[in-house]
C-alpha cells in the first residue's frame, strides 16, 4: 500500500488520500506525513499503541517510521493508547484504482478478479462505477 500511496500522491496530491483516511490517520499524518502515517495504519492498523518517550515501548513504530517521527506521535500523544485505524477506505480505493487501470491496460476481468481475490462480477461493478458521473465530475 505505501507505494501505491505514494504513486497517487505524486500524480493526484495528498488531499486525495486524506479524504479516504480515518479522523485520527489525518491526525497523524499532520504530524508525521500522509505516506507515513499509511504505513502505520497498514502495520498496525486494529491494534493499540502507547505512544511513550520511553524506546522500549514503542520500538516497532521506532524501527519503521524513524526516531524523528516516532518522537512526535510520543510527544503528542504523551503516553496515550492509541488504537490505529485499519484505513480500509483507503485500501478499497487503492484496490479499485488499480482493477481500473490494469484492465485500461488491456488485462482480462477474470485475472483481475483473481489477483485482487474479487469476483469476476465485483471487477465489472468496480469498473461500472468509474464510468457513472460522480460529483467531482459533473
Amino acid at each position: 500500500m505505501h507505494e501505491k500511496v505514494a504513486q497517487v500522491i505524486t500524480q493526484e496530491g495528498e488531499e486525495i488520500i486524506l479524504q479516504r483516511l480515518p479522523k485520527l490517520l489525518s491526525e497523524i499524518a499532520e504530524l508525521i506525513g500522509v505516506s507515513s502515517a499509511c504505513q502505520l495504519a497498514r502495520r498496525f492498523g486494529g491494534t493499540r499503541i502507547t505512544f511513550s518517550c520511553r524506546r522500549n515501548t514503542h520500538d516497532a513504530v521506532m524501527d519503521m517510521l524513524g526516531p524523528a517521527k516516532a518522537a512526535r506521535l510520543a510527544e503528542h500523544y504523551r503516553g496515550e493508547e492509541v488504537a490505529i485505524p485499519r484505513a480500509s477506505r483507503l485500501e478499497t480505493f487503492l484496490k479499485h484504482r488499480d482493477v481500473i487501470q490494469r484492465r485500461g491496460e488491456g488485462a482480462k476481468v477474470r485475472d483481475l478478479a483473481l489477483q485482487y481475490r474479487l469476483t469476476e462480477r465485483q471487477i465489472w461493478q468496480i469498473l461500472a462505477a468509474k464510468r457513472q458521473p460522480t460529483p467531482e465530475t459533473v
